[in-house]
């Protein structure tokens, strides 16, 4: 039988959903991840996973083509900074085409970069 969801921990999962990935509030919760998501999905609240979570959380420094770093922050406060919105940032996150000469600039993780 499934345990009835209390308002603390509706609340908390109302509070929390832009801040902790679905994994973490099942464990905040002593809940299964099913059981978060459900919830959430009854109440219409949509929930972040995990690697979309670490796009709002995770320091990156931001290079252009000539490998000169040009911002340091969250995806969010690099957008901020550059004056261009969250998805555009988001879509210069450091992968295997960096040395792509296309690429006019990209994200590597604060603990991945030369400068730490």
């Amino acid at each position: 039988m499934n345990k009835a969801w209390t308002m603390r921990e509706i609340q908390f999962l109302q509070d929390n959903k832009d801040k902790f990935s679905v994994n973490e509030i099942a464990e905040y919760l002593n809940r299964s991840f099913r059981s978060v998501k459900s919830q959430a999905e009854r109440l219409g609240i949509k929930l972040m996973s995990q690697s979309h979570k670490n796009f709002y959380v995770q320091t990156y420094y931001m290079y252009d083509k000539n490998e000169t770093p040009i911002a340091f922050g969250t995806i969010e406060e690099i957008a901020n900074k550059l004056g261009k919105k969250f998805n555009s940032i988001k879509s210069y996150t450091y992968n295997s085409s960096k040395n792509n000469t296309k690429l006019k600039s990209y994200l590597v993780p604060a603990g991945d970069s030369i400068f730490d």
